[in-house]
């Protein structure tokens, strides 16, 4: 039977949901959010069900392509093949209409992070065109017991707006983060975000932003004047508060900056996984549909 494509606007989000589910739950890291989560993660990635494709076999989807858009940019938020469907090169059609239909929209790259030990991901994106930009580290914290706290070498504020936080943050940051936790993303998580910050004459001096709902710190970053007197500690320690007893995720740290690794082992933190992000710019003359 020859495989029926149609866009993820035209299907119910508990069919989509249920497809991501059943695809992830043999993977590496299953992914087992309910259907609320599941939303959240989309609006939070600016997913584009129009730009969004999947493969139907019967009344189910079978294959899945989830993109998100921002200005000319494009993300693959997820994509996946239940198990009973693969091996028959669903997800390769599907990422080429995919990016068929993204560059006829007018985008003109694509990002996206898979793990970087996935051998089967990695050689069908590199099918596809994208190549390795750098790789990601992911970490675990586990929560600290009262004789891990150090001393805050000053005021940590919790809970600032984000968008209060956001413009100045980029000022103190060395790199930039992963789509998935970027100022934007962050801002989208609405309530769910939860932001420690430092000042020093009315200066902003280190950051960190909490996801409350998926247990990840996005963001954390402190000023290269105020580095090593405490006070990246401090501003993760005040987040771990308001998960008391609850393990963190750090996902996404570039691995090129090795004093970022350091002071995260420094925290505690557990390295779990790499992943590779890896981008593919667009030829706005080629937009046939494959």
């Amino acid at each position: 039977m020859s495989p029926v494509f149609a866009t993820a606007a035209d299907q119910r989000p508990e069919d989509l949901h249920r497809a991501m589910l059943a695809a992830f739950a043999d993977y590496p890291v299953p992914m087992k959010s309910d259907l609320d989560g599941f939303m959240n993660m989309l609006d939070q990635r600016s997913f584009d069900p129009d730009l969004s494709r999947v493969v139907l076999a019967g009344d189910k989807v079978a294959a899945f392509w989830f993109v998100g858009r921002r200005d000319r940019s494009a993300y693959p938020i997820t994509s996946g093949c239940t198990p009973e469907h693969r091996r028959r090169g669903l997800s390769r059609m599907l990422g080429a209409r995919c990016i068929a239909a993204i560059t006829e929209a007018g985008m003109t790259s694509m990002q996206l992070e898979v793990i970087s030990d996935n051998a089967p991901a990695l050689s069908l994106y590199r099918s596809l065109g994208f190549t390795e930009r750098r790789r990601l580290g992911c970490f675990t914290l586990v929560p600290p017991d009262d004789t891990d706290e150090d001393p805050a070498p000053a005021t940590v504020a919790v809970d600032r707006s984000w968008q209060d936080v956001m413009l100045s943050a980029r000022q103190v940051r060395d790199w930039e983060p992963s789509w998935q936790h970027d100022d934007e993303s962050i801002l989208a998580a609405g309530d769910s975000a939860v932001c420690a910050t430092h000042h020093e004459q009315g200066e902003l001096s280190g950051y960190a932003v909490l996801l409350r709902t998926p247990g990840v710190i996005a963001q954390v970053a402190v000023h290269p004047a105020c580095r090593r007197n405490g006070l990246g500690k401090a501003l993760v320690q005040s987040l771990q508060k308001c998960v008391t007893g609850r393990p963190l995720r750090i996902l996404n740290a570039d691995a090129s900056d090795s004093a970022f690794t350091r002071f995260v082992a420094h925290m505690g933190g557990t390295h779990f996984l790499d992943q590779l992000e890896m981008v593919r710019e667009l030829d706005q003359k080629n937009t046939t549909m494959l």
